[in-house]
């Protein structure tokens, strides 16, 4: 082999040499590259993923704040004569719910109580209440108005929800308190209260 086959060959090796190398090289600098990019992104998304949770933190703070998740049911207790027979005025007491929260609530349970003034009885406070006034006559101790067949009665947040309860209160009977109760808990009780007057109606009515 001449001479110049040698430097032919050489010059071979070496421009494949220097590929190899260009090639090597510029495979350790995309690996290094990617391997800042990777640090880089991953780095970001630690960063997004902190802010993420900073930002629900805040959020759930706020909704506890606020008490978004608790229920907040506004009582109505209204009272309405419909008739009368010989002894007893026939009477729908109106019960109604306005969910003002952001959440459904279920009713299990709503207790009605209902004490009584007889006409011409005086005027008396309670003993042992301050100057809260008596109603002296149980009219009805304390029952559920939720029937047992319904199981509960459920509002919607922004919804009003009516039950009725219709009973018979002796005439004899002038003023009645009305009040009820429920549980938002098995220990918070939530509770409404009037008063109203039974007025007298005709017989004939």
């Amino acid at each position: 082999m001449s001479a110049q086959d040698w430097i032919s060959i050489s010059t071979v090796f070496a421009t494949v040499a220097v590929a190899a190398m260009g090639l090597w090289f510029s495979f350790k600098t995309q690996r290094v590259q990617q391997k800042r990019d990777d640090e880089k992104q991953e780095k970001q998304q630690r960063r997004e993923d902190q802010l993420r949770k900073e930002q629900q933190e805040r959020e759930d703070q706020l909704r506890k704040e606020q008490r978004e998740s608790v229920p907040r049911i506004e009582l109505g207790i209204n009272c309405q004569v419909l008739g009368r027979d010989d002894g007893h005025y026939l009477v729908e007491l109106a019960l109604s719910a306005h969910n003002r929260g952001l959440v459904r609530w279920e009713f299990r349970n709503i207790m009605l109580r209902v004490r009584g003034i007889e006409n011409n009885h005086p005027f008396s406070y309670w003993p042992g209440r301050g100057r809260r006034l008596e109603f002296p006559v149980n009219v009805i101790s304390k029952e559920e108005v939720i029937p047992e067949s319904v199981r509960f009665l459920f509002v919607e947040p922004g919804v009003q929800q009516s039950v009725t309860y219709v009973t018979k209160i002796p005439t004899n009977i002038a003023y009645i308190a009305v009040h009820v109760e429920f549980l938002y808990d098995k220990r918070t009780p939530h509770t409404a209260e009037r008063v109203f007057r039974l007025a007298a109606i005709p017989e004939s009515a």
